[in-house]
């Protein structure tokens, strides 16, 4: 199975701190899905978070059944449902870890105003998006700690246009070849 990372990790530091979270954005086709493609949403860089308001749109894979969260480790659901871990859209937290304000999830958006109980920081796994390959996915992503809970982290579309994903492997292609 392919794994990329994207290069697009948007911050905007807040003014009172010199560090800022990102958003990391990895992609792999769907195993068992032709023609959708699953983009991993995971916390990077420095800083952190104990409240957020997420939203994605685009046009998603949806299992009705599965609900906004999904313990993916929950035997139960996997002896069920083996597949549903990877053609699902959901967030990838335990709703245990979590004050949801609101939250709701449809074949367009997965959204959600939440708290968390402790800081959450890089590393932090946040979100499942499976989508056509190649479709258009936009995801807003504001949070942060105290004060600075309004920051943007992320604000734009995930998946590259065809023209910057080539541009993006001719430069690295480029720099390839200059290294030998």
């Amino acid at each position: 199975m392919f794994k990329t990372v994207s290069a697009l990790t948007v911050a905007l530091a807040a003014a009172s701190s010199a560090s800022a979270l990102e958003l990391s954005v990895s992609s792999a086709p769907t195993e068992g899905l032709p023609g959708y493609t699953n983009y991993t949403l995971t916390l990077s860089g420095a800083g952190e978070l104990n409240a957020m308001t997420f939203e994605a749109s685009g046009e998603f894979n949806q299992n009705a059944f599965s609900g906004v969260f999904f313990d993916a480790a929950s035997p139960a659901i996997k002896a069920v449902f083996p597949e549903i871990d990877q053609q699902d859209t959901y967030f990838l937290f335990n709703q245990s870890s979590a004050l949801i304000v609101t939250s709701g999830e449809d074949g367009t958006s997965l959204r959600g105003d939440l708290a968390f109980q402790d800081n959450k920081s890089a590393g932090f796994a946040l979100a499942q998006l499976v989508a056509p390959t190649g479709s258009d996915v936009f995801v807003f992503l504001q949070g942060g700690v105290g004060n600075d809970a309004n920051t943007v982290i992320f604000d734009g579309n995930i998946v590259p246009e065809p023209a910057s994903a080539a541009l993006l492997a001719l430069g690295g292609l480029a720099a390839l070849r200059r290294r030998a």
